[in-house]
């Protein structure tokens, strides 16, 4: 994925020219000696030097990745290029403009659907198509579904973040998390504005809040993106991770001394976690049918829906729509849970059948995640990425509407 760094452009005689070249190549050369050592002792999986000035060109990102014994250097230029879909479409730049000037709410917007739709399309343009012109990526979090390499993977392609930040979620100067979530469409667009102009940051991130329908900002600015996992497996990953010192045999400051983790009440607590958070529910709350439908109609507004299962397969849509030509989320992924996993925990609080069991109390979000996977089938057919085999039923789901016995009284639900 290297490409040659573009020579900045300097007004001297060709001798003086040369050196320059020279000099630049040797501090290259002793910058990546030195950081590969720091690296070395410090036994660092991923270096990442992010995308800002380096040397005399300021458009350059620099990646550094190491896999097991192997290590690689990844160059690539960051200059914002126009994606090949905009060559033909359609979308006229004065109209989108107009609309960005426009902030409204995603569930009363002027239009309906259809409106919603345009701002999307918009969106999406003026990201790819018009060197990423007042968009900000909003990217949302699930917990242990590829997020932290995700944040990574969008600095390597020019994402700028806060300058205070936790994993990508903005911080104030005291290092709380700034709460953009809960402002209205008004406001959340002219915070976006603010710290586009005073940091250059274009990209925020929300992990453990996410507003309700009746806050949702409509499409442009924002530029959603978010990646969904299968939610039984997520929630065991997230368990396993959540009291990753205990299984590594290390105190655990979140449990008392002597105790075990509780996996029946983590379960329970964390029961529907994507439609508690796509709806700004507080998780525990009682929800229902009507909250799946709430939920569905938020992943809408999503310009794209990766599925966690299939990343390596369709992390290229990434490029063909975006544009991003670092798309490898192997290279970014750094929160590998080392610690011995004690399944004996769940079997005791759910029997052999657990995995069944944890279906059927995650009812909602098994749907939710079918239809995530029908939203991001259609984004992938647009750009013709082949939809993975599904492994469990060893055949495309070119329309993914597996329907099983647990989540049937929900089929008539049509979000």
């Amino acid at each position: 994925r290297s490409n040659k760094p573009k020579m900045a452009t300097i007004k001297t005689k060709s001798t003086k020219h040369s050196v320059w070249r020279l000099m630049k190549y040797l501090a290259i050369t002793l910058t990546l000696t030195f950081s590969y050592y720091i690296w070395s002792v410090n036994e660092f999986r991923v270096m990442f030097w992010g995308c800002d000035s380096i040397f005399f060109w300021n458009t350059q990102c620099v990646v550094a990745v190491q896999n097991f014994d192997s290590s690689t250097i990844l160059i690539d230029k960051i200059i914002p290029k126009k994606s090949e879909w905009c060559s033909t479409s359609n979308i006229k730049k004065k109209n989108c403009k107009n609309l960005a000037l426009k902030p409204e709410h995603n569930n009363n917007i002027n239009g309906g659907d259809s409106a919603m739709v345009k701002r999307r399309d918009c969106v999406d343009w003026m990201y790819a198509c018009s060197k990423r012109q007042n968009v900000t990526i909003w990217y949302h979090h699930f917990h242990k579904s590829g997020g932290s390499s995700f944040v990574m993977l969008a600095q390597a392609n020019g994402a700028t973040l806060m300058p205070s930040n936790s994993n990508g979620n903005p911080l104030d100067i005291t290092g709380t998390r700034i709460p953009f979530w809960s402002y209205n469409a008004e406001a959340q667009t002219k915070w976006a504005n603010e710290i586009r102009s005073k940091y250059g940051t274009n990209m925020v991130v929300t992990e453990f809040n996410f507003p309700n329908p009746t806050q949702l900002s409509a499409p442009l600015p924002f530029l959603y993106i978010t990646i969904v996992r299968e939610p039984v497996t997520r929630l065991v990953s997230n368990f396993f991770w959540r009291y990753r010192r205990h299984f590594s045999g290390l105190p655990e400051p979140r449990l008392k001394k002597g105790e075990s983790p509780d996996f029946k009440s983590f379960a329970a607590q964390h029961r529907n976690y994507y439609i508690h958070m796509l709806t700004g529910m507080i998780e525990g709350t009682p929800i229902d049918s009507s909250h799946l439908v709430a939920a569905s109609n938020t992943l809408e507004t999503f310009s794209v829906i990766l599925i966690c299962e299939w990343l390596s397969e369709t992390a290229e849509l990434l490029y063909l729509k975006l544009g991003w030509k670092i798309n490898d989320f192997n290279s970014f992924h750094l929160k590998e849970n080392s610690g011995l996993k004690d399944y004996n925990l769940i079997k005791m609080a759910y029997g052999n059948n657990w995995k069944l069991s944890l279906t059927d109390e995650n009812i909602l979000d098994i749907s939710l995640y079918k239809h995530a996977k029908r939203v991001a089938t259609k984004q992938l057919e647009m750009y013709n990425i082949p939809i993975p085999i599904d492994k469990n039923n060893d055949k495309k789901q070119n329309i993914v509407d597996i329907v099983d016995n647990k989540d049937r009284r929900l089929r008539s639900i049509k979000p």
